[in-house]
């Protein structure tokens, strides 16, 4: 079946968000979604007092050069550019780090920047909901990426929350931002404790990207 993809450009703020769903993927999602949980199955556990894998133990890393992720690597550099547009062929030759990562029954991932990875960051989920369910929904587990202008160690009145998109995971899926944004991800609820969700994080690393601050944006 032929991939397509769909997306569209929303503003958290000033922060340019890329959200994209791809459609003839299921079977590259299931493929890669089995490599994954078989590695898991394989490696070691180490949990914490609680009895859960924590971040270290439930990443993945170069899972991209598995054979199953070719399709999904081609839809990740697909959105990126897109999101990009022609400053992806300006920025110079480009390193993608890149990890699964593997969340367990009430697993969460802390508000936390991908800056010293990459510049620009891509999050392509494997499970969660119906495809058709709308980018900016509660979904589970929930995906946030938060308004960048208040810092993460910044000070908050009692009554001030801090604003946020999310967006809602599904088989297929994309967002794309940039890697300083403050993200975070809230506590998976599984249906079934075996079957944990999967998600791809993808950082790109620009080796000529421009300096703005110093005026190089001819």
């Amino acid at each position: 079946m032929d991939i397509t993809m769909s997306g569209v450009t929303e503003f958290l703020h000033p922060t340019k968000l890329g959200l994209y769903q791809f459609t003839g993927v299921d079977e590259d999602c299931r493929k890669l979604y089995d490599r994954m949980l078989q590695d898991r199955l394989s490696a070691e556990e180490r949990v914490d007092e609680n009895g859960h894998m924590n971040a270290i133990e439930r990443r993945i890393h170069d899972v991209l050069e598995y054979p199953e992720a070719e399709g999904i690597l081609q839809c990740i550099i697909a959105a990126g550019r897109d999101y990009m547009g022609d400053w992806f062929d300006k920025c110079g030759e480009v390193d993608i780090e890149n990890h699964g990562l593997i969340i367990e029954d009430r697993s969460h991932i802390s508000t936390h920047v991908d800056d010293r990875d990459g510049q620009v960051s891509v999050v392509f989920f494997l499970t969660g909901e119906d495809p058709s369910s709308e980018y900016n929904s509660v979904g589970n587990p929930r995906f946030v990426l938060e308004d960048e202008r208040m810092t993460l160690n910044a000070p908050r009145l009692p009554w001030e929350g801090r604003n946020g998109y999310s967006v809602c995971p599904a088989p297929g899926r994309a967002v794309v931002f940039p890697s300083r944004a403050p993200h975070n991800q809230h506590p998976y609820r599984a249906v079934d404790p075996d079957r944990p969700h999967m998600q791809i994080v993808a950082n790109f690393n620009f080796s000529d990207m421009p300096d703005f601050e110093e005026g190089e944006n001819d």
